[in-house]
Order: structure tokens, then C-alpha cells, then sequence
């Protein structure tokens, strides 16, 4: 019975032509019938996955797992998750995944951070800014090791004093790779 199930709900994907969402897909949500005040914020925003599969919508305490539902099925994850926390009676959602000529350009920050991860390029961005996006450094990060690695070449650079030496603060580029050493105990 459960097998019927489960075969019956791929069908339905492949019938309506929804492909589940992946991290780093871009999603349109348009939230309506909620009050007035909130309508203008929320009628539409875009939404990028992480790369732990998640969202995180306003209002709401915590992430929506997102990663391996259908537009569709994420939309009736968010109205029940804004039903069950008492935060709208009756929102209309909808979801639509952007395509991948807009899709989202990413910079990955790794090693001795405290929320390593990738993080959405956005122009003008500069090394020290993206590793304050995942948390800053460490109790345990050499700042003065950090490695950018960019396609096949990697640097070494000493960011432990940028704002005396701002020119140390480079501009990143999509696919940036910033790797954060550990320093010994509580060195920075």
C-alpha cells in the first residue's frame, strides 16, 4: 500500500512537470490574504536555498526545509507553517522556481568560521564581508592564513588587520572558495 503511495506521488510530479528544488535554486514566493500592514512586505520575495536545503521566511522562528519538494508542495509547507504558528488564518501562497539564467552566483567560506557554508555573491562583495556572513571567524582562526581560491590558483593573505590595510580586503568574484585556517588555540 505504501509502495502505491509513493509511486503514485512521483506520477503526479512527472504529470504536473515539477521537478523537486536543489540548493542553490532561486524561488519567487508571492504570499497573499494576509493583513494589510504585511501585504506590501510580503506580496512577493525571492528566496535562495542553502545548502542545507532550507529557507528562512519572515516571520517565522526557524527554516523550512525546501530541498526535494515541488514548488507546489513547498507552497503548502509555507501556508502550514504560517497556519500552525498562528501567524496568518488564510495565506494564499505560491512558488515559482526562477530559471537558471537568473540563478544565483555563490561564494563558498570554510574552515575555522562558525556557520561555514556558501553564501550569495552579490557585486562589489569583499573577502571580509562574506566571512562575517557565515559568523566571523572562529575562537580558533589564523586570520592571517586565509586562503582565496579562485578556479585553479589560491592565494594566502593576512586579513588580522583590514582596516589598517584595507587594499587586503579583495573583491570576490562567483565561485570564490575563502578557506579560514585554525591557528593553535585561541590564536586569531
Amino acid at each position: 500500500m505504501v509502495v502505491a503511495f509513493l509511486s503514485g506521488a512521483g506520477t503526479s510530479q512527472a504529470q504536473n512537470g515539477e521537478t523537486p528544488l536543489r540548493s542553490a535554486d532561486q524561488v519567487k514566493i508571492t504570499i497573499t490574504g494576509v493583513p494589510a500592514n504585511d501585504q506590501q512586505s510580503m506580496a512577493l520575495q525571492t528566496y535562495i536555498v542553502s545548502n542545507e536545503g532550507t529557507i528562512r521566511l519572515q516571520h517565522l522562528k526557524g527554516e523550512i526545509r525546501a530541498v526535494g519538494l515541488t514548488p507546489t508542495a513547498l507552497a503548502r509547507a509555507v501556508e502550514a507553517a504560517y497556519k500552525s504558528s498562528k501567524i496568518y488564518t488564510n495565506p494564499a501562497i505560491n512558488v515559482s522556481r526562477l530559471d537558471s539564467a537568473t540563478s544565483v552566483q555563490m561564494v563558498s567560506v570554510s574552515g575555522n568560521v562558525r556557520l561555514g557554508g556558501s553564501t550569495v555573491f552579490r557585486p562589489g562583495m569583499r573577502i571580509v564581508e562574506a566571512i562575517a556572513e557565515k559568523g566571523g571567524p572562529d575562537d580558533f582562526a589564523n586570520m592571517k592564513k586565509v586562503r582565496l581560491v579562485r578556479g585553479q590558483k589560491a592565494q594566502e593573505m593576512d586579513l588580522s588587520n583590514v582596516s589598517g590595510n584595507p587594499e587586503r580586503n579583495v573583491l570576490l568574484e562567483p565561485g570564490d572558495l575563502i578557506i579560514v585556517p585554525a591557528g593553535g588555540f585561541f590564536k586569531k
